[in-house]
């Protein structure tokens, strides 16, 4: 009877040892898991808030492109911010949850006295599971800067914005331009087109579009620039002349006056 006895009080003390320890673990479990939790909720909100910086850099990116586009027209100030303002809201930015700012020239930078467009976008973020710590709002900034930079000066330039070769040399033309640029604003693969045995020397080839070239063209840039910026018409401040006689070309080589 001793022997059972004595069995009996150490399977008590053995469940009790188990109780015990299992209570302590339950008591760390639950001291922890706050812990636990929050450094996995930052983890996923951090990422979220750097997913979401990225995609704000990409908004204010392709606003000041935008308000760059304008300047380049010659669009006055008003206009390059009401251009920056609706590409950043095309791109998913409310104004509801942040401000925009547009700066022509910038405000701060290598670049305040050059001709760029500038922008800055402030935003808050969201909180989720880090917001029982905290109700602090988030807040991110995303500035770009678009500088507006002229290889030269175009003393040709096609301004129609979409014709097929809308700068044309062809024949056995040879035309050799010093200290300025062929332009042409068209959007056309060939906007700038070089055929036939016609040479040119210039200081750049230049398109909003693209350019095909048969035969090889001296410049002084390193090589022709394509996507290109349109360049601002020159006479977009001047009335129309009026049309008289059209423009007729008697003897292949002169041109007589006419409209």
């Amino acid at each position: 009877m001793e022997w059972g006895a004595d069995i009996s009080r150490r399977i008590v003390r053995c469940l009790r040892r188990g109780i015990g320890r299992s209570g302590n673990v339950a008591v760390i479990f639950a001291m922890s898991l706050p812990i636990v939790v929050g450094g996995a909720a930052l983890g996923v909100e951090t990422s979220y808030w750097y997913y979401s910086s990225l995609k704000l850099q990409a908004v204010a990116d392709a606003a000041a492109y935008a308000g760059a586009l304008e300047k380049v027209s010659g669009s006055d100030k008003p206009t390059i911010v009401s251009a920056a303002t609706q590409s950043a809201a095309s791109n998913g930015f409310a104004a509801s949850t942040g401000t925009i700012e547009v700066f022509t020239p910038p405000s701060s930078g290598p670049n305040v006295a050059k001709k760029a467009v500038e922008v800055i976008i402030h935003q808050n973020l969201d909180r989720f599971f880090t917001s029982i710590f905290t109700q602090s709002a988030v807040r991110a900034q995303a500035r770009a800067v678009a500088l507006i930079t002229d290889a030269s000066k175009a003393c040709v330039l096609a301004l129609n914005p979409s014709a097929s070769r809308a700068a044309l040399f062809s024949g056995s033309s040879t035309t050799k331009l010093t200290g300025c640029s062929v332009m042409s604003n068209s959007i056309a693969p060939d906007a700038l087109k070089l055929q036939g045995s016609a040479s040119l020397d210039a200081d750049c080839l230049i398109s909003a579009g693209g350019m095909s070239l048969a035969n090889p063209v001296k410049t002084v840039c390193a090589s022709p620039i394509t996507q290109a910026l349109p360049a601002a018409d020159p006479f977009a401040d001047l009335p129309a002349p009026p049309a008289t006689n059209p423009c007729q070309n008697s003897n292949q080589s002169t041109l007589q006056p006419g409209t």
